[in-house]
């Protein structure tokens, strides 16, 4: 049954963010970094401490990972793309694990309910790939059972967990609105901005 699952969290924070102005998870969002913002999201969504998934910038980020006691694997192909930070954070995971959540740290519109609900559809069907779904897409965060484990070690370069996913036989969808806004550039992070304080003041 469920009573073994054990869910590990892998933060992808390696990229660069050149468009970004050159450090992504340490680009302030809200007061705080977005690395920040995203560990404190997912440990009060999920009661766990993410594995970070370094590359860029490692130097800055450390510091930043040391202050918020966060385990880090480090990517050291990370500009060869997300594939690579992926099989690089699963392959770091522990023995015990049945099922891993992937989360980005550029999604700063996503909070501790929505990875509670996707953790309930995962405990619910625990062979099955939970996705974020947002209008007509889905992605990240996503949480992958173990038998998906030895496909998502072997990515490479800059396929993420797409085709991983489109090959599984069972894949449940779980609506995650704030899944649709990832930080790739300055605007989108301003328009982020303005819609969390929207959402901040209409609550």
């Amino acid at each position: 049954g469920t009573s073994n699952y054990q869910l590990s969290v892998l933060l992808l924070a390696a990229g660069g963010g050149r468009r970004i102005g050159g450090n992504k998870p340490l680009t302030r969002f809200g007061g705080q970094t977005l690395l920040e913002r995203a560990v404190e999201q997912i440990r009060r969504g999920t009661d766990s401490n993410p594995i970070v998934v370094t590359g860029a910038n490692l130097e800055g980020v450390l510091a930043s990972l040391e202050r918020l006691g966060c385990a880090l694997a480090h990517n050291r192909d990370w500009e060869r793309g997300m594939g690579s930070s992926i099989a690089t954070g699963i392959r770091t995971l522990a023995q015990q694990t049945t099922h891993c959540m992937l989360a980005l740290v550029d999604q700063p519109l996503i909070d501790p309910k929505d990875l509670r609900d996707l953790l309930v559809a995962s405990r619910g069907e625990p062979e099955a790939i939970v996705v974020s779904e947002f209008g007509a897409a889905s992605g990240s965060p996503a949480i992958f059972p173990r038998s998906c484990f030895g496909a998502l070690a072997e990515l490479t370069g800059d396929v993420g967990a797409k085709n991983v996913v489109r090959r599984h036989d069972s894949v449940v969808a779980v609506r995650v609105p704030g899944a649709a806004h990832d930080v790739d550039d300055l605007r989108e992070l301003e328009k982020v901005e303005a819609l969390l304080e929207a959402n901040l003041r209409g609550a």
